[in-house]
């Protein structure tokens, strides 16, 4: 994470800026609580900062989303590296801003340079930035595990899931198995622990936050026909029913073989 090395100066209220609503006392920052203020300080101070010297020609206009941003150095310098193959997330402050949260496309005026990028107001939104980076920077099969930590990370994957497991190839398979796998993230532990009518109980399985959604059986049955043994899925058809809410029409037959 990098912030430009003017962050303190940018103004969150009228006639307050982020310096004195953070660290001056008995001014308006005094609104919230101290312990919320230390914090976001202490954050601060450990991002990265930059200048409009690090990245060459950042420009200081830019189009977001068709409307004109002036003095705008911090979407240009995310605009210049998501162009160089490392795509950026923007946090939207203040929070009255009128951004929308998600992709947003981006671009220089008077060109036909643009690129998309996210922008968000709270953490909960970032998991769909990491999503979004394995189309958007064709993320390789060795790395899809690594991040997957950030892009589902109510999942924990089994070490010996693999993409050889499935029918077609690895490109073939990946955005709709990110796909998938969000849907499970997503939905997956409330639909298990929902009630299947009015006169069930509920599932009496606990809290399933973080636990692995895929395993490998200890006696799997070989041959054709088990794809979802061979694959490491439950026994239970819950997750495949919940994940075909979200699937398109052409899902490879091995992930959804039950």
């Amino acid at each position: 994470m990098a912030a430009a090395e003017w962050w303190h100066e940018h103004a969150c209220l009228d006639g307050c800026e982020l310096s004195e609503f953070l660290y001056v006392r008995g001014g308006l920052g005094d609104v919230d609580s101290p312990d919320v203020r230390r914090r976001t300080a202490l954050l601060m101070d450990r991002c990265r900062t930059w200048d409009t010297s690090e990245t060459a020609d950042v420009p200081d206009t830019v189009h977001l989303a068709g409307q004109v941003r002036e003095l705008a150095w911090t979407l240009g310098h995310a605009l210049r590296r998501t162009l160089d193959g490392r795509t950026m997330a923007c946090f939207i402050f203040p929070a009255g801003n009128s951004v929308t949260s998600g992709w947003q496309p981006v671009s220089l005026p008077a060109s036909d340079i643009e690129a998309e990028l996210y922008f968000l107001r709270a953490a909960r939104e970032l998991t769909a930035f990491w999503r979004g980076l394995y189309e958007r920077e064709n993320v390789p099969e060795h790395l899809f595990p690594v991040l997957a930590a950030d892009a589902f990370p109510g999942l924990v994957l089994a070490d010996t899931l693999s993409f050889r497991k499935f029918d077609g190839t690895y490109r073939e398979l990946r955005g709709w198995v990110a796909k998938v796998l969000t849907v499970l993230d997503d939905h997956f532990a409330d639909a298990l622990e929902r009630p299947r009518s009015t006169q069930s109980r509920p599932s009496r399985a606990g809290p399933l936050r973080n636990r692995p959604v895929a395993r490998e059986p200890k006696h799997p049955r070989q041959g054709k026909g088990n794809a979802a043994a061979r694959c490491g899925a439950r026994r239970s058809d819950l997750p495949l029913r919940v994940a075909r809410e979200a699937a398109p029409s052409t899902e490879p037959r091995a992930l959804h073989a039950a």
